[in-house]
């Protein structure tokens, strides 16, 4: 899977889906707050990726569902 964040305060994941040679969205969520401007896959947990936002907050997320699991706010 591929992660990606932006301007427009979300996350998209994307992957393949059954069947689909193509690379496509296969999750999105929003995030809280201001533009998504950094993005890192936790390397011993593939399901959660951590975000950074333009005002400092740090948030890790459960790619499986979307959710936040843990925020550290400025």
């Amino acid at each position: 899977q591929l992660a990606a964040g932006g301007a427009d305060n979300k996350v998209r994941l994307f992957g393949y889906k059954a069947g689909d040679a193509k690379l496509a969205a296969v999750r999105e969520w929003v995030v809280p707050g201001k533009r998504v401007t950094a993005l890192a896959v936790v390397p011993n947990a593939p399901t959660q990726v951590v975000t950074g936002d333009e005002l400092g907050n740090i948030v890790l997320w459960n790619t499986a569902d979307g959710k936040q699991v843990r925020a550290m706010q400025k």
